[in-house]
């Protein structure tokens, strides 16, 4: 790596905000060293603090999300925000996107690589925690956030280096990430499965932290190689 740090743009999930997500890498963060620079960017619309960082924080915090992921017009101005705010404040190498934040931020992946030689991707690469899939395969059944299955042609589209970080029993993320992962280029993906849930590894757990760390390295090296 080079001896400049390697800047990380981070998107915490829905219901939670930039504070949050901060404390929730501090192992993470601690471990990586001063080989990453960590830049959080907070969401813009209000919403209710997500039901599993509750008994974790204080009830009255502000908390966000970035859009609204089943309006179209609101998923539209996130991705204009986004663009711009790398524009002006980048590069970044890698994004690290929390939840929901990693629908936006796949979305946005897919895009790009259907416009074809126009569609450069934001990053050069991409860290999910457990994430949900892009916007275009939700639908919204009441309530609970449910999706289609991508179809085989969109296997590999995301064709970065990629990193999906996930809790085999997460009820809400997991099926989300298994997905996730086939969309992303297999000899350019990794997963790290751990047993916390939707919890980002910490020091509760070394071996998932360990086995993330070095996966988010390994991730960092593919994208600085690749462009």
């Amino acid at each position: 790596m080079s001896d400049l740090p390697i800047r990380v743009l981070c998107l915490h999930g829905h219901g939670s905000n930039a504070r949050i997500l901060k404390a929730q890498m501090a192992a993470l963060r601690h471990e990586l060293g001063h080989q990453f620079e960590w830049v959080y960017v907070e969401g813009t619309v209000p919403v209710p603090m997500a039901d599993d960082l509750k008994p974790y924080y204080p009830e009255d915090e502000q908390t966000f999300a970035y859009c609204d992921l089943g309006d179209q017009q609101s998923v539209q101005h996130a991705f204009d925000l986004l663009e711009v705010f790398i524009n002006e404040h980048g590069p970044f190498p890698l994004i690290g996107a929390q939840s929901g934040s990693a629908s936006l931020a796949g979305s946005l992946f897919l895009k790009k690589a259907r416009a074809g030689g126009d569609g450069k991707p934001i990053t050069q690469g991409a860290v999910f925690f457990s994430p949900i899939m892009p916007v275009e395969y939700h639908t919204f059944p009441g309530s609970k956030l449910d999706f289609t299955e991508a179809p085989n042609e969109d296997a590999g589209l995301i064709s970065i280096p990629t990193l999906n970080v996930w809790g085999s029993n997460d009820s809400i993320h997991a099926t989300h990430a298994m997905s996730m992962s086939k969309l992303c280029r297999s000899e350019l993906h990794l997963d790290v499965i751990h047993a916390n849930g939707s919890a980002i590894p910490g020091a509760g757990d070394e071996e998932a932290l360990i086995n993330t760390v070095h996966a988010i390295r390994r991730t960092a090296d593919r994208a600085i190689s690749a462009f």
